[in-house]
């Protein structure tokens, strides 16, 4: 909590008189800091954590208004923007980051909606999808696609996959 306090002046005349009285009040106000006048801050702490991903280089305590700190993510999560950044701007990192997630594909929950890979990886028991990617899968044996079901091609959106399903 911060406190100003003014000086109010009042100045009378004494019987007609050129002599002068002057009156000093002391007047205390309280002021909300949010409404006192603030300077920009120039420095931030350090960046920022992000989740599944950190930055490029050694980080410091401090850094000035206008410095960047570049990011990257984990093996499989897609950096969004490409070119992520966070800005120090008077005294707040700016730029929004997100490490967006793989799917993961196995071979039990493949069993479970009976597909397989179109198109088998080299590790036959798990796959990976980047943030975008797609997979194609095909029924297991003579089987056909359910009524209902989503499409054999399939696309990863940030760590979620929908499988067709075959009977």
């Amino acid at each position: 909590m911060f406190y100003s306090f003014h000086f109010n002046s009042i100045y009378h005349l004494l019987n007609m008189k050129s002599s002068l009285t002057l009156l000093c009040l002391v007047v205390w106000v309280n002021v909300d800091a949010s409404s006192a006048q603030t300077e920009p801050k120039y420095f931030c702490g350090p960046p920022p954590h992000l989740i599944n991903g950190d930055t490029t280089d050694d980080t410091r305590e401090r850094y000035r208004h206008g410095e960047s700190v570049h990011y990257a993510c984990q093996k499989y999560y897609i950096l969004e923007p490409p070119s992520a950044y966070k800005t120090c701007r008077d005294g707040i990192w700016t730029g929004p980051i997100t490490c967006l997630k793989p799917c993961t594909v196995d071979e039990e929950l493949m069993n479970t909606q009976n597909i397989q890979f179109k198109y088998p990886p080299g590790d036959q028991n798990k796959r990976y999808a980047t943030h975008g990617d797609h997979i194609t899968f095909k029924c297991t044996g003579y089987l056909r696609l359910s009524p209902g079901s989503v499409d054999f091609r399939q696309q990863c959106i940030n760590g979620v996959m929908n499988l067709p399903h075959c009977q």
